[in-house]
This record gives structure tokens, sequence and C-alpha cells, in this order.
């Protein structure tokens, strides 16, 4: 893990490699989400939100880690705001 990513791998987040070089996260691509398959039940989860992802000279990174903000860390809150703006 590069050392100026250290100061930001919190519990609040999931560092990711992108498996398919072909593919990776670009410019703009921050606020988007990761999304995980449950094999048992066959759906998709939003697991993460890309937060920290550094550029490279294409403007697209398939080569370095990417930091994403776990959902679930905060999911308790999301709830909240969500009912209190419920009718």
């Amino acid at each position: 893990m590069p050392d100026d990513y250290k100061r930001y791998l919190r519990s609040d987040k999931i560092c990711a490699e992108v498996l398919d070089k072909d593919t990776g996260l670009c410019a703009g691509d921050s606020g988007g989400g990761m999304i995980v398959r449950n094999d048992e039940n066959k759906r998709y989860y939003l697991r993460g939100i890309v937060s920290i992802n550094p550029q490279v000279a294409d403007n697209c990174n398939s080569t370095t880690l990417t930091l994403l903000t776990k959902i679930s860390t905060y999911l308790d809150f999301m709830k909240s705001i969500e009912l209190s703006h419920s009718d």
C-alpha cells in the first residue's frame, strides 16, 4: 500500500484493487458505487462508495489501489435521515 494512502485507511474504508486491468476508475468516478454479488441469494449489494482514487496520466486508474467508504459504517445514519424525511 502506498504510504500516502495509510493516513486515509481507517475502519470506515475498504481498500480495493481492479482485477480486470482493461477497466478502472477514471476522473469523475468519485461517489460511484462498488457492487458485490451475494452468491447464495443471487442479489447485488452496494458495499462501498469511491472516496480516494489516485489519478494517472490518462485520467484513469487500473493499476493502483482505491479506497472506498463502507456503506455499512453509515447505514444507521442513513436510515435515520430517511426516517426523518418520510411522511
